[in-house]
């Protein structure tokens, strides 16, 4: 009779987002589809911010995703906050903004210095639009939980890339989860270039 394989040991929890809150920096076509998605997949509570961001336009945001302008409990369904208040008190922070002479290094080592611990940075925009040394400086301190990056300063990421390191969550480092800017590959978009 065959032995079933141990399972392999778990050296840490997933952290759950359901309830959570979820800062999206930036609120345009694709920040809002992903605010829709985690509100409505995961129950959490959206909060946004960019620097001309407003609250009527964020509630039209909502509708034009089929939702509700005001929550449960009577909190906007996609709520505008201070820059401050969304870097300090979301659970989940999701950068989604075109690259500009005006946003070109948005996020400092000031803003990440305001994340949670327990949280996460995701940055699937575009690489520039966070100082990288100053991120890199943020998850090899442990500062924070975690960041999922798809972009960066440089790509592809050179083979000695510090982003390729395989330390990182051990010794005190925040976990980085890195992929290879893959939606640009993705087969809508490279179609696109070519209809």
């Amino acid at each position: 009779m065959p032995t079933i394989p141990r399972p392999p040991k778990v050296t840490s929890l997933v952290t759950g987002v359901s309830g959570k809150t979820l800062g999206t920096i930036g609120l345009g076509r694709l920040g809002r589809s992903v605010a829709r998605i985690f509100s409505t997949a995961f129950g959490m509570r959206i909060i946004c911010w960019s620097a001309n961001l407003t609250q009527s336009t964020a509630d039209e945001q909502a509708k034009s995703q089929g939702l509700s302008v005001d929550g449960p409990g009577g909190e906007k369904t996609f709520k505008v906050v201070s820059r401050d208040e969304l870097f300090s008190t979301s659970d989940v922070i999701s950068v989604h903004l075109l690259l500009s002479d005006r946003t070109r290094g948005l996020t400092t080592r000031e803003d990440l210095l305001k994340i949670k611990s327990s949280s996460f940075f995701v940055n699937t925009s575009r690489g520039p639009l966070v100082v990288e040394k100053d991120l890199l400086r943020v998850l090899r301190a442990g500062k924070i939980r975690g960041a999922a990056l798809d972009v960066f300063k440089l790509e592809p990421l050179p083979a000695d890339s510090e982003w390729r390191r395989s330390d990182w969550g051990t010794d005190g480092k925040s976990r980085v989860l890195v992929t290879p800017h893959i939606a640009f590959v993705e087969e809508s978009v490279i179609n696109g270039f070519y209809e």
